[in-house]
């Protein structure tokens, strides 16, 4: 008996996507890849494909373990490396290596729940993401 998905339709092999080969210091532009930096040549800078968040967390939080977290998911996730340069009258994507030790993240601060008021969070969040209208 196959394993079938959403209304009963049998499922379909997953391929992986091939690696890299090595060596291979500049990777064209995907089709939506070359969109989007043309897109940012006619507007640099736009804040288009930025989708600002704001997360509210309770509790004690292990700001070590956040910090492996997300080292981790980018030394895995190459596309959270990468570069768009522009080089020999054309765009390529650049990945730079995984660093062993960090991602460059932090210093992680962590506040007291009563630290932070609601208006310095709004007014920090328009900092990073002035197109944000009212924030709820």
């Amino acid at each position: 008996m196959k394993p079938a998905g959403k209304e009963g339709k049998p499922l379909r092999a997953v391929s992986r996507i091939p690696r890299r080969p090595p060596g291979m210091e500049r990777i064209p532009l995907s089709g939506v890849q070359m969109q989007m930096w043309f897109l940012d040549q006619l507007v640099p800078g736009s804040p288009a494909y930025h989708i600002p968040r704001a997360l509210r967390l309770t509790g004690e939080l292990d700001v070590d373990l956040l910090a492996r977290a997300i080292t981790d998911v980018v030394r895995r996730h190459e596309i959270l490396r990468t570069a768009y340069v522009y080089a020999d009258g054309a765009p390529w994507q650049v990945v730079t290596p995984a660093a062993i030790d960090d991602a460059g993240i932090g210093p992680f601060e962590t506040v007291p729940a009563d630290g932070v008021s609601d208006d310095l969070l709004r007014r920090y969040l328009r900092m990073w993401a002035p197109e944000v209208g009212e924030l709820s």
